[in-house]
């Protein structure tokens, strides 16, 4: 499918989901236009969920600024599995719902979505949330916000330290259902990672291969990751 990305001051909000999880987000899709800095929604999904985009999106006069992205065109979901199935397998495991396949793809389709994405910054939103009120991305001076609360899941950071060398960086948790990536440095972070002596070429194969079997079940954060990532690099 052939997907242009608007050029706009605003921003991109991307939003991974499957079907079950679309129809509820649903509910009221202006709430995102009308307290987000954004430009357009784009979710992204497996081949059913086209239809069900095409269908609700005519119920709202943004419309024209909702759109769909397969999510094969980004990370082939069978390659993906494969790619879990036979990390898992060199320690003697299977693939199930312990190791959470369906969690891991779409930590990966955010960090993918760099690679497309023309504008300088994009934001991710978890489908099982809605804003509640009007939230600014950006201070008076055009850097985004990170937004923090109150978590620690301590094998997130075995893995950061262990690909990184680096500590954690702030009392808080990255982790808040959304985040504003710049998507230069999102490119950086994953070339940094595909550069990795881990088994394999594509940074979700170095990540999975990187993260120790025992800590598989949460061993990766994508917004730990690129939160303190960022602390380091571009603080």
């Amino acid at each position: 499918m052939d997907f242009q990305i608007m050029t706009s001051n605003k921003l991109k909000l991307i939003i991974p989901t499957i079907k079950e999880d679309f129809l509820r987000t649903t509910r009221n899709l202006s709430s995102f236009f009308n307290l987000l800095p954004i430009s357009e929604i784009v979710f992204i999904g497996p081949e059913v969920l086209e239809e069900c985009v095409d269908k609700e999106k005519k119920k709202y006069p943004e419309a024209d600024r909702i759109f769909y992205i397969n999510e094969n065109d980004i990370i082939p979901m069978k390659e993906f599995m494969d790619t879990m199935r036979k990390r898992l397998s060199l320690d003697g495991y299977v693939m199930d719902g312990n190791s959470r396949p369906g969690w891991y793809y779409q930590q990966f389709l955010k960090m993918s979505f760099s690679k497309i994405c023309e504008a300088e910054y994009y934001m991710t939103w978890d489908a099982d949330t809605i804003p509640l009120r009007k939230k600014e991305m950006f201070n008076d001076k055009g850097k985004p916000f990170f937004d923090v609360k109150s978590e620690y899941i301590p094998g997130y950071f075995i893995t950061i330290k262990k690909f990184f060398n680096i500590d954690k960086g702030l009392d808080k948790s990255f982790i808040s259902e959304h985040m504003v990536f710049k998507t230069d440095f999102m490119k950086e972070m994953i070339t940094e990672i595909e550069e990795m002596s881990y088994y394999g070429n594509r940074f979700y194969e170095k990540i999975l291969y990187g993260i120790d079997i025992t800590n598989m079940k949460w061993g990766f954060s994508e917004f730990e990751t690129y939160g303190n990532w960022m602390l380091k690099k571009h603080p």
